[in-house]
Formats: structure tokens, C-alpha cells, sequence
């Protein structure tokens, strides 16, 4: 029984790891990257920085609106 509580509490522990750092990300360390559909928000929440699923990467101000883009178009053969 104690063994099964201290899985259980490992896997709400690394759930809530998970959870934060995936709605907290500001930041990408070296190695990191952003793939398709990911994104990455600033801490006051006015910029998000996109990695479309088209390949181009988009700084998005308030409201969604692009204020820069690498206008790249992902080609696949």
C-alpha cells in the first residue's frame, strides 16, 4: 500500500510539473525548440511567439494581432 501512495503522489507531482511549466514557458534554453502548433507566451501575456503548423514562425501583440514573422512556408515531399 505505501508503495502505491508514493506512486500515485509521484505521477500528481510530475502531472503538476508538467502542467506549470507548460502554461508558465517564456523562454527557450539552448537545445529547446518549438514545434509545430507550440508556443511560447511573455510573462506579462501581451506578446506570444508561434510556431505554425505552415512552418512560420509569428510574434503575435494583444489580440492576435502579427507584428513579425519570418514568412516561412514548411515544403513537404
Amino acid at each position: 500500500m505505501k508503495k502505491i501512495s508514493l506512486l500515485l503522489f509521484a505521477a500528481l507531482m510530475l502531472q503538476l510539473t508538467l502542467v506549470s511549466a507548460a502554461f508558465a514557458k517564456d523562454t527557450l534554453f539552448v537545445g529547446e525548440q518549438l514545434a509545430a502548433g507550440q508556443s511560447l507566451q511573455s510573462q506579462n501575456g501581451r506578446l506570444n511567439l508561434v510556431m505554425q503548423t505552415d512552418g512560420n514562425l509569428v510574434l503575435y501583440r494583444d489580440h492576435g494581432i502579427p507584428i513579425w514573422s519570418v514568412k516561412t512556408i514548411m515544403v513537404i515531399f
